[in-house]
């Protein structure tokens, strides 16, 4: 039997853990790695873990979360504050309102929805943007960010899914 504090530790960790994955892979789409015109095309590594936890962990990404998640993005990347807020709880909302599409399927079938999501994310970004910049944006970047947010969704989520079984409760 673990010492009651031990509890303690592994609930808060539980209970944090993907909100501080979430904003670490916000902080490392921002970082400047002096490539020209890469922040165009960084894919949103904040939106993984949204639909990540929102599939196998709901209550490990609430609402409030995902908000926070989205305007540390906008804060980071200096765009409209909001924009990913809005988002990110619009992407939130919409999985977990189809979880059990997903929960317990093939890997596949949530790389699927990942795509349909991060397509959705894109267009809605995108018309979000425009409307707020009321201009029509070029779409190519969020098209680019989109295709390339589903490519590496592979990897974030095999990294996410191990760190939850070292800390999760099996």
């Amino acid at each position: 039997m673990k010492p009651q504090a031990m509890w303690h530790i592994e609930d808060a960790l539980r209970t944090v853990l993907p909100t501080l994955l979430a904003l670490l892979l916000v902080l490392v789409a921002v970082v400047p790695y002096g490539l020209p015109r890469l922040d165009a095309v960084m894919p949103w590594l904040g939106l993984m873990p949204i639909y990540y936890w929102s599939i196998h962990e709901p209550r490990a990404m609430p609402l409030w979360a995902a908000f926070g998640i989205g305007l540390w993005q906008d804060l980071m990347t200096g765009g409209p504050i909001g924009l990913f807020a809005l988002v990110f709880l619009l992407v939130r909302h919409l999985v977990v309102s189809q979880r059990l599409v997903f929960y317990k399927k093939p890997f596949f079938v949530g790389w699927w929805g990942f795509g349909l999501v991060s397509a959705l994310a894109a267009l809605s970004g995108w018309v979000i943007a425009a409307l707020y910049d009321w201009a029509l944006l070029p779409a190519l970047p969020f098209v680019m960010q989109g295709a390339l947010s589903i490519l590496l969704y592979p990897i974030v989520a095999w990294i996410m899914g191990g760190l939850w079984l070292l800390v999760g409760e099996g």
